[in-house]
């Protein structure tokens, strides 16, 4: 296995948006901490997210044991070659850290890894959230 790394970084404050094109929920009003923007350089990262990111529901995302949100970069081709048709940026999936060489098959509840001069200790799986098709307004086609 090759050694992991960081292959992107993102952050962002929750916005409020209009959903136009979901059947459904076609002018639902959502607000949302998907929108993540890459950063560039070191980032703090504080007991309960990451310099310059937010969460808009706190009951489930943020806080000491969701601190911040790793997605594998290796997923990224399978969304898009199987799933969506469309080349979504790192971060699509809200995440905060986009990873080279972990993946959940190899990453336990308990794992610690050292980025720079932070350890971070896994603590829980993601969450699946409806906002992901809501956010980038894609209708899965599964």
């Amino acid at each position: 296995m090759s050694t992991p790394y960081i292959a992107s970084i993102q952050v962002g404050k929750p916005r409020t948006f209009k959903d136009e094109t979901t059947p459904n929920l076609m002018g639902r009003i959502c607000t949302t901490g998907f929108f993540k923007e890459p950063v560039e350089g070191q980032v703090w990262l504080g007991k309960t997210n990451l310099s310059g990111d937010g969460q808009a529901n706190l009951k489930y995302h943020g806080g000491p044991d969701k601190a911040v949100l790793a997605y594998a970069a290796a997923h990224y081709p399978v969304w898009h070659n199987e799933i969506t048709y469309i080349k979504l940026p790192y971060g699509a999936f809200a995440e905060n850290l986009t990873i080279f060489g972990l993946t959940e098959a190899s990453v336990c509840i308990g794992d610690k890894y050292g980025i720079g001069d932070v350890i971070v200790h896994v603590s829980q799986p993601r969450q699946p959230c409806w906002k992901i098709s809501y956010r980038w307004q894609i209708r899965l086609r599964i």
